[in-house]
């Protein structure tokens, strides 16, 4: 009898340790699967709000608001709040101040996406409060429409950019 309980015993927990390993590989293979459905969905909401596919999927008259909207989507408020649309003038301007060369050339080249044929204001500034008292972004951007053959006039002692988007740009 002490041979057969300690067989059954045996049995038993042999049965228990599979049990065991396999809620544990269960357990294993249901978090990657969530881990690679989250990944999907996080992949899928970035691509939502990409400020190129946001753009070309809703053109409209005041592009503006869609720009504002996409930079907001794009996750970046802070560049959103540069973009102003004077309803009266129809004119849209864009205020540089206070970007990165890198964010300004990014937005800038969303703006004249969005804008074709229209006139736009660059509000760069004069440099007056970067390192040395000179211009970065104000070079950079002439240099950028420079390379797109945009011209630019400067207005306000060089403080603004006048440009009128090409209708193929």
């Amino acid at each position: 009898m002490g041979v057969f309980m300690t067989i059954i015993q045996f049995f038993v927990l042999s049965f228990l340790s599979l049990i065991l390993w396999l809620c544990r590989n269960i357990i294993d293979a249901l978090f990657a699967l969530i881990c690679i459905v989250w990944d999907n969905i996080k992949h899928s909401i970035c691509n939502l709000f990409t400020p190129e596919q946001t753009i070309q999927k809703s053109p409209t008259k005041t592009s503006y608001w869609n720009i504002n909207l996409d930079l907001r989507n794009w996750g970046n408020v802070r560049l959103s709040k540069f973009i102003s649309y004077e309803s009266l003038t129809g004119i849209t301007s864009l205020d540089l101040h206070g970007m990165t060369v890198a964010e300004a050339t990014k937005v800038t080249n969303l703006v004249l996406k969005n804008n074709r044929g229209k006139v736009l204001l660059l509000v760069t500034g004069r440099g007056n409060h970067s390192e040395g008292g000179r211009a970065i972004v104000k070079p950079a951007i002439q240099e950028f429409l420079l390379a797109r053959k945009i011209n630019a006039t400067e207005l306000n002692n060089g403080g603004l950019l006048k440009i009128k988007v090409p209708e193929d740009y």
